[in-house]
């Protein structure tokens, strides 16, 4: 994990509740903190963003020292755990849907005269799952961009190579990889398409600073 990336810590007797909070982050949810011990042997306190007995993601604190680190987590009935963390100053993950291939992500479409336009990436299919809808590419005096969700590649490399998105197995630079502006812990990655996708069913992988993410998929038409 890297500072200012989420995490997700599982576990038993981690709450006492269930909870899910909205930005800024508390550093106390339903009674439970999480507090890090850097290599340096400073601790801070985590921001929260969701709770249960067996789960709590966090934000890892800003500033905290790489190498070898300490989570402690405190439930509101005073219940401890305790666990390693190992600390980079990358970690790059995409978000997918749960249980799918496909990203969090949007298209935006540029059109004729600067026209912005946000597209979604699923549509809901019958029984009610989702499923991947076909990025069309529209006319060529369109400029099409997906926006895809991250975490843990804001302290990548100031190099102009540190960021690389792999679409079907080609390294491209995306015109932006770094924090979201409105959520803690939340990166993105413009990604520019370029129409010799069209008609495929497209990999994608990050490669951050030489650390590579998990896999997703989207599908171009």
């Amino acid at each position: 994990v890297s500072p200012e990336s989420f995490v997700t810590a599982t576990g038993t007797g981690l709450a006492t509740v269930a909870l899910q909070a909205a930005p800024p982050y508390p550093n106390n949810l339903g009674g439970t903190t999480v507090k890090i011990q850097d290599s340096l042997g400073v601790e801070r306190l985590a921001a929260i963003s969701y709770v249960s007995p067996g789960q709590v993601n966090y934000v890892l604190p800003a500033g905290t020292a790489i190498g070898s680190g300490t989570v402690t987590i405190i439930s509101a009935s005073g219940s401890t755990a305790v666990g390693p963390v190992s600390i980079a100053a990358v970690s790059p993950g995409l978000f997918l849907f749960s249980g799918t291939t496909l990203p969090a992500a949007n298209v935006l479409r540029v059109g004729s005269g600067g026209v912005q336009t946000l597209e979604d990436v699923y549509t809901v299919g019958a029984a009610g799952q989702l499923v991947a809808k076909p990025i069309n590419l529209g006319p060529g005096t369109d400029q099409v961009f997906l926006i895809l969700y991250a975490t843990g590649i804001r302290g990548h490399s100031p190099n102009p190579s540190a960021v690389s998105v792999y679409t079907a197995g080609v390294p491209t630079a995306p015109s932006y990889a770094g924090a979201n502006p409105l959520y803690p812990g939340l990166d993105q990655i413009n990604l520019p398409l370029s129409r010799a996708l069209a008609g495929m069913t497209v990999a994608i992988q990050l490669n951050v600073d030489g650390q590579a993410s998990n896999q997703a998929a989207v599908l171009i038409q």
